[in-house]
């Protein structure tokens, strides 16, 4: 990735965890068309359970961290509220795909409910990334970003997982495990980014080097 996440671009680490929150999404649309087709199917119905633990987890806590570093910073200047009941309808229809994937296992509604989800999600990137991270940058001015940046060791730089899982880690180990890899990967990066070696498994995914 590049650069102590600490003085990090914040509004690069925000656009690369939506650029594979993407990934994730197309992955979840697929498993959704699979439920159409076969509302029992368990392959697609475990696709759309790992995606979600995803969704639930580290978007999630992305747009947790919007609310709590940025938002506060521009809420004066920029409708922030518009975005904050975004996050929180996503929310709502994620416990809901839940419930539902914890009820019968041919429910048409998983499907139904995971492309609500994918739809609702990118709109809502699309216009974080093309409407608002630009125009916070432009309000908060050279000097406010690096303030959003210095403050952001909990709030806007921790775990950058869903790059990592997208792009170094989690196609491999769900091509590998299945797709319940995926949160397995994800509960070891957490432990790896505590520990501070989170980079050395960018590129091997199946082998870290001793020191």
């Amino acid at each position: 990735m590049g650069g102590d996440p600490v003085t990090r671009d914040p509004f690069a680490v925000l656009l690369a965890e939506y650029e594979d929150a993407l990934t994730a999404l197309t992955r979840l649309e697929s498993a959704a068309e699979g439920l159409e087709a076969d509302p029992a199917s368990e392959p697609d119905r475990r696709a759309v359970r790992a995606i979600l633990d995803v969704l639930r987890g580290a978007v999630r806590d992305h747009n947790e961290r919007e609310e709590r570093a940025l938002f506060p910073l521009i809420v004066d200047q920029l409708p922030t509220g518009v975005f904050e009941e975004g996050h929180r309808a996503l929310w709502t229809l994620e416990e809901e795909l839940g419930r539902l994937l914890d009820g019968p296992g041919d429910d048409p509604r998983v499907a139904s409910v995971a492309r609500e989800i994918v739809d609702r999600l990118r709109r809502h990137i699309q216009r974080e990334n093309e409407v608002l991270f630009p125009m916070a940058r432009e309000a908060l001015g050279p000097g406010g970003v690096q303030h959003l940046a210095a403050s952001g060791r909990s709030p806007l730089a921790r775990e950058q997982l869903i790059h990592y899982i997208a792009h170094a880690v989690a196609q491999p180990a769900a091509d590998e495990w299945g797709d319940r890899g995926i949160v397995t990967v994800i509960m070891i990066m957490m432990n790896f980014r505590a520990q501070g070696r989170l980079g050395r498994l960018r590129g091997r995914p199946t082998r870290t080097r001793r020191e």
